[in-house]
């Protein structure tokens, strides 16, 4: 029975690793999708005789996906050095 119930909780564990890798794929691509298509439009906007609009609204794609990029490593850098270290 405790064989059964461990077996349980790795599988559960292995489920809760594969959807949050999955989850932060898929908010990736979105972030990559509205970053490019925020970028896309500005550049429309200057080609369309309203270059001011165009810049701003790009600068505002290139900025939010550079600063999600940057906070991304930060949060990634801070869980790293929260885990315990192992000592042998």
């Amino acid at each position: 029975m405790a064989e059964k119930q461990s077996a349980h909780r790795m599988a559960m564990g292995r489920k809760a690793l594969s959807s949050h890798v999955n989850q932060g794929y898929i908010g990736q691509v979105f972030g990559l999708i509205i970053g490019l298509s925020t970028i896309a439009a500005g550049v429309y906007l200057g080609l369309n005789d309203q270059p001011t609009l165009g810049a701003v609204i790009a600068g505002v794609g290139i900025t939010g996906l550079v600063t999600a990029f940057i906070k991304g490593r930060d949060i990634e850098r801070e869980e790293m050095d929260a885990k315990p270290k192992k000592s042998k």
